[in-house]
Formats: C-alpha cells, structure tokens, sequence
C-alpha cells in the first residue's frame, strides 16, 4: 500500500494566534470542496487536516 499526501500550508509564520494562518488555508480550500469531494469518492480516499503549532519559549 502506497501512502500519498497533499500539503498545503502557509510556511513558518510568526503569530500569537493561529485563526489568521487558519483562514488563509480555509480561503484557499473554500471553493475546491465539491471538487476534493469528488476526487474522495472516486478513489475512496478520506481527508484530514492536521494544524502544526511551532512553540518557542
């Protein structure tokens, strides 16, 4: 079995709060949803989305 991802991010940002670098994924993804739904359904896939949080002292 062959394991394959997409990645979408917006790279190393600085930021007290996650919501902006959240929303501008969301923004990117918004319009795409019927179309990633229909790639899921063909190939019987599943999407997840994972938020990685860099924390510095």
């Amino acid at each position: 079995m062959s394991l394959n991802s997409w990645d979408l991010g917006t790279g190393y940002q600085f930021s007290r709060d996650v919501n902006g670098q959240l929303k501008q994924n969301i923004g990117r993804l918004q319009n795409k949803s019927s179309i990633i739904n229909k790639i899921k359904v063909a190939y019987s896939l599943e999407c997840k989305f994972f938020i990685v949080i860099k924390i510095e002292k």
